[in-house]
């Protein structure tokens, strides 16, 4: 079923955009996407994820939000709160669980990845609201917003860091088993 242009939310978008990666205008929601677009889109998805770039992105949201509060402009709070609408979110619940799901820095990046969303989300919240004294000091240091941030900057690094090294289960196997083939026969 193809959905109408009040039911699409941002992060139903087809393209590797969402709501997380645009600017916070409520006027830059497209006019309709279909469902086997959108279904076609996250099978072609690749299974990496350009870690620079989630970074630079899940930091871009600092100054998104504060140009959004001092121009006084509408910020799509729900899509924002999502945690699965952006292109980490996506990785998150799809490629990256089921690759590196058992991963400890995995877990504990989706926490702080769903902490940060659920932050901005309530900044926005204040934004629309017309709070923007608010919306502004939710932005400072030291707030859950800002720990948040860092928080998904050291996890995405750590898990990037920790995809690098071998497993090292099956390292210990293949030393195990390479070391008992070296042993003298009798």
């Amino acid at each position: 079923k193809q959905k109408t242009a009040y039911e699409i939310r941002n992060c139903d978008w087809s393209s590797d955009v969402c709501s997380s990666d645009l600017p916070p205008l409520a006027d830059a929601t497209p006019g309709a996407a279909s469902a086997t677009g959108r279904a076609a889109a996250a099978a072609a998805e690749d299974t990496s994820l350009d870690f620079s770039a989630a970074l630079r992105k899940h930091a871009d949201w600092k100054r998104t939000l504060r140009d959004a509060a001092m121009r006084g402009e509408h910020v799509d709070a729900d899509s924002l709160r999502r945690d699965d609408c952006c292109t980490v979110g996506r990785w998150l619940y799809g490629a990256g669980k089921a690759a590196h799901g058992r991963r400890p820095a995995f877990t504990d990046l989706v926490e702080v990845h769903r902490r940060f969303h659920e932050a901005a989300g309530n900044i926005a919240a204040d934004i629309n609201r017309g709070a923007v004294e608010t919306a502004l000091a939710q932005l400072g240091r030291g707030t859950p917003f800002a720990t948040a941030s860092d928080e998904v900057g050291t996890a995405l690094i750590r898990l990037r860091d920790e995809m690098k090294e071998p497993d090292r289960k099956s390292t210990r196997l293949n030393s195990s088993h390479s070391s008992v083939s070296r042993m003298p026969s009798s």
